[in-house]
């Protein structure tokens, strides 16, 4: 059976055989969906500026699960104009993606990025109903808007090219973001690529003192380490190494590392956030 055969008996099957209808039906909750689009990002700055309750990611995630099921049957539908939907699509990916490393690069309040997440979801939904005014001639989606072409093997081609083609793009936008992070909280001390994953070796001095900081990963085995230790000059050297005690057995293995930086004479930077209990010290300050 050739897949055209098989989309139209599929889409037959769903809608009874009425493929008007099911398109109609689509077309109303696409329009739909335009509306919430606009009006949650509204209500949302709204609720920010008047009550300071955050509600974009809840908005955001019920509008993606919403818009999900309407996407998934644009495909049995050729003549819908999905041109109209390509803005609202790419944009939540792009929110949900780049949002986080912007807060992280730009460290601006998570009220004032809502503010402007939601801003930006306006304008999107205000180009696209403007697109359809213009093109159309109302700002709804009508039944006479609908295209007359139906399944080819062209439209098939292009249908799932594209899909093929934003599957990896979302991937490579997806795997970017995780690179920059693990940067970022690593201090460059650790970089992921596609093929591997690279520990950046770090020289610190003052005052004719040197340490060397070694990104390591505890995937290695003992001649590894011990191969490693060799590296390391002998005389007037320390060799610091996670879980390894030294010789006066000063740094035990369950030390709190506030007291690991008591004992190597450094002091915990009290501007970083840090949080206690009674058994650990998490820090993100350096020593």
């Amino acid at each position: 059976m050739k897949m055209q055969e098989f989309l139209c008996k599929l889409r037959n099957t769903m809608y009874g055989g009425g493929t008007n209808s099911g398109a109609r039906a689509l077309l109303s909750v696409l329009n739909i969906y335009l509306c919430y689009y606009v009006v949650s990002a509204a209500v949302d700055i709204f609720c920010v500026y008047y009550w300071g309750w955050t509600l974009f990611g809840g908005f955001l995630t019920f509008g993606f699960i919403f818009f999900s099921f309407a996407v998934l049957f644009l495909f049995l539908f050729p003549q819908m104009p999905k041109r109209f939907f390509i803005a609202p699509i790419l944009y939540i990916p792009t929110a949900l993606m780049l949002s986080f490393p912007i807060f992280l690069l730009s460290k601006i309040n998570l009220t004032v990025m809502d503010i402007m997440l939601s801003a930006f979801q306006i304008i999107v939904g205000a180009v696209t109903l403007l697109q359809v005014k213009i093109c159309c001639g109302t700002w709804l989606l009508l039944a006479r808007d609908l295209n007359a072409t139906d399944f080819s093997g062209g439209y098939l081609l292009r249908l799932f090219g594209g899909t093929v083609l934003a599957i990896v793009i979302f991937i490579s936008v997806v795997f970017g973001v995780f690179m920059f992070e693990v940067r970022y909280y690593s201090s460059d001390f650790i970089r992921v690529t596609p093929v591997s994953i690279q520990f950046a070796r770090k020289t610190f001095e003052n005052k004719g003192k040197q340490v060397i900081l070694c990104g390591m990963s505890h995937i290695a085995s003992n001649a590894f380490y011990k191969g490693l230790r060799e590296k390391f000059p002998e005389q007037g050297s320390i060799i610091l190494c996670e879980g390894v005690s030294d010789s006066k057995n000063l740094i035990k293995v369950r030390s709190r590392y506030k007291g690991m930086a008591v004992l190597c004479g450094g002091v915990m930077q009290p501007e970083q956030q840090s949080k206690q209990n009674k058994k650990y010290d998490f820090t993100m300050g350096n020593v």
